[in-house]
């Protein structure tokens, strides 16, 4: 059985605790996961639409049950065209963290998390806040900005529109936005800085450490989603948001509604975690200027490798990567010229590069974009596939 995880984006930090979770839940199944990156479907035109491999690979006979874990996917009309295209393949789906009309959700409840943070501030006599979060323009970005105002305006809290930054995407975006912070934290006006996710805690202590400001002697700082980097900088106060809860909760209902059980359901919700760290004030005895580690650099250099070479010389290249970073298996396939198969039905693709477990694998023929791999390589891949576009 194959459960499909349709996923905004690969390699950010709520992707990452999505796709662990949900693979987690799918093994103790013994069950394959296929991970589909659509981060590309809101800038595709009409005709892009026809022939793109995320909604092929969505409706083919291969995917029995799709997840879609919609708080990843940052645009309203990805949003939409994914709900219109899941509902038509008659599949089982289910929706993780925000709610979609008509399909089970397991939805996130960032206003109880934000509530939990601001209640425990009041605890330390703090009410003075800034708010900073990723851009607007991502809905989940969005949804826990207008999460932290109905928060705050439910204690009674009114922060000043200047207060609520608006950062870019990535680890610079708090580290940029808290400097404009820095001097209305040195005079005392703001006491405590509140983040939409932990990457963003974490840039924006970074730069105020730079700017010789002490966590959480001069301003306390708070993160959300108890994500990987918090685990790795334990003293930041963080919001544990229920994933594991919310995914257990929503591949149990997939699979009953895969095996004819169908039950009423519309949407679900669990209470958050407040995990306390050291940035709050809890326990100052560490300092989190000390402590914090800023997240790695993301490696990109395949892209750059093989761009600077022949195809032929790519295929060596890209062998020896995959080797040196212990990847298992690796297809690249490409869509096929529609010349070459007239007359026939539906899309077709190509391999264009083959790898297994050290050894490069060729397949000259064209087969159907919905297979996603020829079926004889496919039967051989036991373990979780990711599915990335390059363009």
């Amino acid at each position: 059985m194959r459960i499909g995880l349709v996923i905004g984006m690969l390699n950010n930090d709520l992707g990452n605790i999505v796709i662990r979770r949900v693979s987690e839940e799918i093994s103790s199944r013994n069950a394959q996961l296929v991970v589909i990156e659509c981060c590309d479907i809101d800038f595709n035109t009409p005709a892009d639409l026809r022939e793109n491999l995320v909604l092929k690979v969505i409706g083919s006979e291969l995917i029995d049950g799709i997840i879609i874990a919609t708080s990843t996917i940052p645009g309203q009309d990805a949003r939409n065209l994914l709900e219109t295209v899941v509902k038509g393949t008659g599949k089982p789906v289910v929706s993780i963290g925000e709610r979609l009309e008509g399909i089970p959700s397991f939805v996130f409840d960032y206003q109880a998390g934000f509530s939990s943070i601001i209640e425990h501030f009041l605890s330390h006599n703090i009410n003075n806040f800034a708010f900073v979060s990723g851009p607007l323009s991502n809905l989940d970005n969005l949804a826990r900005h207008d999460a932290f105002i109905e928060a705050a305006q439910k204690h009674g809290i009114e922060v000043p529109q200047h207060l609520m930054l608006e950062g870019t995407s990535g680890y610079m975006s708090g580290y940029n936005c808290a400097w404009t912070l820095v001097p209305l934290i040195k005079n005392g006006s703001v006491r405590a800085v509140i983040c939409s996710d932990d990457e963003i805690a974490i840039s924006v202590i970074k730069c105020l450490r730079d700017n010789g400001i002490s966590i959480p002697e001069d301003v306390s700082v708070s993160g959300f989603d108890d994500s990987t980097l918090a685990g790795y900088n334990r003293v930041l106060t963080t919001v544990d948001k229920g994933v594991g809860h919310l995914v257990e909760k929503s591949v149990t209902v997939l699979f009953q509604h895969i095996f004819g059980r169908r039950e009423d359901y519309d949407v679900h919700t669990c209470i958050p975690g407040l995990v306390i760290g050291k940035s709050c004030g809890c326990d100052a005895r560490e300092k989190p200027d000390d402590l914090v580690l800023p997240p790695w650099t993301r490696f990109y250099g395949l892209k750059g490798r093989i761009s600077r070479t022949d195809e032929k010389g790519s295929a060596a290249l890209l062998a020896g990567y995959l080797d040196e970073n212990n990847v298992n298996q690796c297809y690249i396939v490409y869509n096929a010229d529609p010349d070459e198969y007239t007359g026939q039905d539906g899309l077709k693709c190509r391999l264009f590069f083959g790898y297994s477990r050290g050894k490069t694998v060729s397949y000259t023929r064209a087969f159907p974009i919905d297979e996603i791999l020829p079926r004889h390589i496919l039967s051989e891949v036991k373990e979780h596939l990711a599915i990335k576009p390059l363009v």
